[in-house]
């Protein structure tokens, strides 16, 4: 535990290796997309995350330092594994959890490439994080789970080995599906149509 006064610990004090092993990397670097005296910090994690601990650790940050921080933007890996093991049903986060994972990882698979990030399993995560929402509440988000599996396998390249379960039928179906939740959501009804 570290005892700081408004938030006042350097990056690689906070980071560092401690008892439980795990080794964060921490980057501060000034490069062409830094703008005069901003900095980005940029911290990796390579192993499942405590979703408590680091919301209340990201809360702390900002209420400390929210003057200091222009922007705070992420991909966590392993917040839903980190609810699989507390018994998904009981917990009333789990849905959002799971969709917001499901719909963050698309936006990072648009933005990196559909080829790149199939083939860096991003496609894979979407659908179980978006079949985990179905199975938890098919109507959270207005059909959002079963919306999230059909543009995803409208979308996902059809790569062997990688992605070859992605169908065309499957994308009308899971689509079909969203608008029986809801159909007078629009985003359902216009990825249908």
């Amino acid at each position: 535990v570290l005892e700081v006064s408004l938030g006042a610990v350097a990056p690689d004090v906070l980071f560092a290796p401690v008892e439980h092993g795990h080794t964060p990397v921490v980057e501060t670097r000034a490069d062409a997309r830094s703008h005069g005296d901003l900095t980005a910090v940029t911290v990796v994690i390579d192993e499942p995350l405590d979703w408590t601990a680091f919301g209340i650790w990201l809360t702390m940050l900002l209420q400390a330092r929210c003057s200091d921080i222009y922007r705070v933007k992420g991909l966590l890996d392993a917040v839903p594994e980190a609810l699989a093991s507390a018994g998904l049903k009981d917990r009333t986060d789990a849905a959002p959890v799971y969709f917001w994972a499901a719909v963050a990882w698309g936006e990072w698979a648009l933005s990196t490439g559909k080829a790149e990030s199939a083939k860096n399993g991003a496609a894979e995560k979407i659908r179980d994080y978006a079949s985990t929402v179905v199975g938890l509440d098919p109507a959270f988000e207005e059909g959002g789970g079963y919306r999230v599996l059909g543009r995803l396998n409208d979308q996902a390249p059809w790569i062997p080995f990688l992605t070859g379960w992605v169908s065309r039928e499957d994308a009308v179906k899971y689509l079909r599906l969203a608008v029986e939740q809801n159909g007078r959501n629009f985003v359902n009804r216009h990825f249908l149509a």
